[in-house]
C-alpha cells in the first residue's frame, strides 16, 4: 500500500464526508440519517479515499466498489478492491510500480487443510437424573488413511481442567476410520452417559485424533474440536432435574463463535483473467516501472498464468526483449517467448522454471 500510505502518511484530512441517498453529507447529518456505511476523506495531499461498508456495490468514480471495497485516487496514483465484471481484484498504481491482482491464489501455507469430515449430534434424549442418551453422525465427504480415535469434551469456560473439560464421553467408533468412502453417513451410538451437575451449561465438542487431533469441517470449539452442541442442566436443589441440548445447526455459526476466516471468500476462480488497462492478468504482479525498462514479478513465481502489459509511449515494438531472471541470483534465464494482445499489449506466460522476475526493455523511436 506504499502508493497510498506515501500520500496520506503524513497528511491532515480536509474533509469526511458519508454518502446518504446519493448525496454527500457530514458527520452529523449521516448520523442523523443512521447511514454511515459509505465514506469519503479529502486529505491536503490532494489524495481522496472512497469506502463501502455496505454490503450493496457502490458505483462511484467509475468504479464499482463491492462490501468493504476502496478506491485511493491521488497525484499519479490510483489503488482500490473493486468489481470489474463479476470479478473482485485489487489494483495499485503509482510514479514507482504498478500492482494487479485477479485474486485467483492466495497461499495460505501457514493453514493446515481442514478434512472433510463433519461430525454433528443427531439424536438427543434426556433420560433423567442427569443421564442422557445421544447419537452422533459423520458426513463423510473425504478420506482418512489411518485407524483414528474419537474424543467427546464437554467445556466449561470456567472450569480449570486442561482444555477446559469437565467431563468426557470419549469411545470406540463404529467403523474403523481408515474404511469411510466419501458420501457415507457414519451413524455412531447411541451413547448414554451423566452429565455433571458442576455446572449449569456446557459446550458439547467431538473430534478425532491419533497423536495430535485431525483438523475437521464444523465450527471449531477450540484446539480442533468441533462444537455439536450446547446442554443446559436445569437443577431443583442439588438434584439435576433436567438436561436440555441446542444443537448447532450446520452453516450457522453459534452465538459466541467466531467464524474461522474464510481465505476462500472473494478469491476468483483459476483462470479468471481482469483487465486492469495497463496491465491483465489471471494472476497477480507487480510491475516496477524503470526509466528504460519495465521488472515484473509475477505472485506466485513458479505457477504459470498470463500477463498483458502495455508498453510506455514511444517504445518501439519490433525491438522490444523480454528475459527471465533466476529468484535471488537474478541470473539470466534467457529470452522468453512473447505475443501481442488484442488491445497492443506484450502478452507472454510466467512461469519459466527458477524465474524469479521477467525484464521487459525496448528502443525508443
Amino acid at each position: 500500500m506504499h502508493a497510498v500510505q506515501r500520500l496520506y502518511g503524513a497528511a491532515r484530512p480536509v474533509a469526511i464526508r458519508y454518502e446518504v441517498e446519493g448525496a454527500f453529507v457530514t458527520a452529523s447529518a449521516a448520523l442523523v440519517a443512521g447511514d454511515t456505511s459509505r465514506q469519503r476523506i479529502a486529505y491536503d495531499s490532494g489524495l481522496t479515499v472512497w469506502v463501502n461498508w455496505r454490503e450493496e456495490p457502490w458505483r462511484v468514480e467509475g468504479r464499482v466498489l463491492p462490501q468493504w471495497g476502496f478506491l485511493a485516487r491521488g497525484p499519479g496514483t490510483e489503488a482500490s478492491t473493486e468489481l470489474r465484471g463479476d470479478a473482485i481484484a485489487d489494483y495499485a498504481e503509482c510514479p514507482e510500480y504498478i500492482f494487479a491482482d485477479a485474486r485467483t491464489w492466495f497461499d495460505t501455507p501457514y493453514v493446515r487443510g481442514r478434512k472433510d469430515i463433519e461430525p454433528r449430534l443427531k439424536d438427543f434424549a434426556d433420560l433423567g437424573a442427569g443421564r442422557v442418551r445421544v447419537t452422533y453422525e459423520w458426513i463423510v465427504n473425504d478420506t482418512l488413511e489411518e485407524d483414528l480415535n474419537c474424543f467427546v469434551h464437554a467445556v466449561n469456560p470456567l472450569s480449570a481442567g486442561g482444555d477446559r473439560i469437565v467431563f468426557q464421553q470419549d469411545h470406540a467408533l463404529p467403523r474403523p476410520t481408515s474404511a469411510w468412502r466419501r458420501g457415507e453417513v457414519i451413524a455412531d451410538g447411541p451413547w448414554e452417559f451423566s452429565v455433571s451437575g458442576e455446572y449449569e451449561a456446557y459446550d458439547l465438542v467431538i473430534g478425532l485424533f491419533k497423536g495430535e487431533r485431525v483438523r475437521l469441517k464444523g465450527f471449531d470449539g477450540g484446539g480442533n474440536r468441533i462444537l455439536i452442541a450446547r446442554l443446559k442442566v436445569a437443577r431443583d436443589g442439588e438434584r439435576i432435574a433436567a438436561v436440555a441440548c441446542e444443537k448447532i445447526a450446520p452453516g450457522s455459526a453459534p452465538p459466541g463463535v467466531v467464524p474461522e476466516a474464510d481465505f476462500a471468500a472473494h478469491r476468483n476462480p483459476p483462470g479468471t483473467r481482469v483487465d486492469f488497462g495497463k496491465v491483465a492478468t489471471d494472476g497477480a504482479v507487480k510491475v516496477d516501472r524503470e526509466s528504460d525498462r519495465l521488472v515484473v514479478f509475477p505472485y506466485p513465481r513458479e505457477r504459470e498464468f498470463r500477463i498483458s502489459l502495455a508498453l510506455p509511449p514511444g517504445a518501439e515494438t519490433s525491438r522490444v526483449r523480454l528475459r527471465a531472471l533466476s529468484a535471488g541470483t537474478r541470473d539470466d534465464l534467457g529470452p522468453v517467448p512473447f505475443a501481442w494482445d488484442s488491445g497492443g499489449r506484450l502478452l507472454f506466460r510466467a512461469g519459466t522454471p527458477r524465474a524469479g522476475c521477467y525484464v521487459v526493455t525496448w528502443d525508443a523511436r
